[in-house]
C-alpha cells in the first residue's frame, strides 16, 4: 500500500484482498456490546456433536478445532463455500460480508467469518 500511495497512486483505484478473518474481532463496528472475544458459548450441530465456542474465534475455525471439515475456500465472506445455517441463537458478522438476501432470510452465515455470542444450534448441509 505504502508503495503505490508513494507512486501517487489514487486510493479509490487501490484494491486488497483479504484472506482470513479481522484481527480483533471485537473492535469492529457493531460488535455487541457485554460480550468479550473470550465468552464461551455451545455449538449444537445437528445431528453431530455440541462443541464449546470461543465468542473472538470464527465458528470455521471451531468447527475444525472439533474434527468437523465443513467446505472453505476463501476464508473472508467471500466465496459462500462455508456457508450454514443458524436454526437458534445468533452470530456476529463484520460489515461488508456480501450474504444473499435470500440466505439473510432463511438464517444462512458464512462460518469463516460469523463469531457466535449466544448459544447456537447449526445445520451443516451436506455439499456434493
Amino acid at each position: 500500500l505504502g508503495e503505490l500511495q508513494a507512486r501517487h497512486v489514487p486510493s479509490r483505484r487501490i484494491r486488497r484482498e483479504m484472506f482470513g478473518p479481522p484481527v480483533n474481532i471485537s473492535q469492529s463496528p457493531g460488535w455487541p456490546v457485554g460480550i468479550e472475544e473470550d465468552h464461551h458459548v455451545t455449538v449444537s450441530v445437528v445431528d453431530g456433536p455440541s462443541i464449546s465456542a470461543r465468542a473472538g474465534t470464527p465458528l470455521l475455525n471451531t468447527f475444525e478445532q472439533a474434527g468437523l471439515a465443513p467446505p472453505s475456500q476463501c476464508r473472508s465472506g467471500e466465496c459462500s463455500m462455508c456457508r450454514v445455517r443458524v436454526m437458534k441463537g445468533r452470530v456476529f458478522q463484520p460489515a461488508g460480508i456480501p450474504l444473499r438476501q435470500s440466505d439473510h432470510q432463511l438464517g444462512y452465515v458464512h462460518c469463516c467469518v460469523s463469531y457466535p455470542v449466544e448459544d447456537l444450534e447449526i445445520l451443516m448441509e451436506a455439499r456434493r
